[in-house]
């Protein structure tokens, strides 16, 4: 009686511990494009609201993109994606830290925890461009969690590029990552250049998306193997 209790008892363990683990992948899939449909749409909304602020979409201004939209007439819905997405990434990063091999991938797991944290931080508003006096302390929070973003995805991407490269069911996701972090040095490069470097921030955000999206989608077909696995040997 007591030999079946303990085994229902890992059983209904390993359920739960599985079925969180499906959520919090299928987290990491849904909160990359979330963010992206929804600020492509807020710009092309607000539009009028960024041409008034001065923005470029293409080279570098006084007002930062996509932070300008936290002050424009949606910027609250923008608050509420920049925390619902960055959560949703930690929901994905703490089910990867199951799924993703041993070694330096695990890093790479905890960097993307660190970005979807840095997301969450983004909700706190710049000041306005042009604003004179002393910077406010949502605006120091703001700009000072921002390189954590770019910082994670380079190193991220690097660390799971090298380290799942000869991994079974994880190569794919490893030249993922070592696109992905040849377009953020790109990107960070470009930042640089004044003629581009508003252009430089849509393929920046484009490869956080991409290398975060690849990453739980990876997981998710690890996980798949895994349990397929497990029934047939059964």
């Amino acid at each position: 009686m007591l030999r079946h209790a303990s085994y229902w008892g890992r059983g209904s363990v390993a359920f739960v511990t599985a079925k969180a683990r499906r959520v919090g992948l299928a987290c990491g899939i849904v909160g990359p494009l979330a963010l992206l449909v929804l600020l492509a749409s807020v710009t092309v909304v607000d539009r009028r609201f960024l041409a008034d602020a001065g923005w470029s979409a293409i080279s570098r201004t006084d007002v930062a993109w996509p932070s300008i939209l936290t002050l424009g007439p949606h910027g609250v819905l923008v608050q509420v994606c920049f925390v619902v997405t960055g959560l949703l990434g930690v929901g994905s990063a703490l089910a990867l830290a199951i799924v993703v091999p041993p070694g330096s991938a695990k890093v790479g797991v905890m960097l993307l925890g660190l970005m979807s944290v840095a997301v969450c931080f983004m909700a706190f508003r710049p000041d306005a461009p042009g604003a004179v006096g002393a910077p406010s302390w949502h605006d120091h929070i703001h700009n000072g969690v921002y390189p954590l973003i770019p910082f994670s995805a380079l190193v991220g991407s690097a660390l799971s590029a090298a380290s799942l490269a000869h991994v079974a069911g994880w190569k794919g996701f490893s030249r993922v990552s070592l696109v992905v972090l040849a377009l953020v040095v790109i990107a960070i490069g470009s930042s640089f250049v004044g003629a581009v470097a508003q252009l430089a921030r849509y393929v920046l955000l484009a490869s956080m998306i991409a290398w975060s999206e690849g990453f739980a989608l990876a997981g998710r077909r690890a996980t798949s193997d895994s349990a397929r696995s497990q029934l047939l040997s059964t």
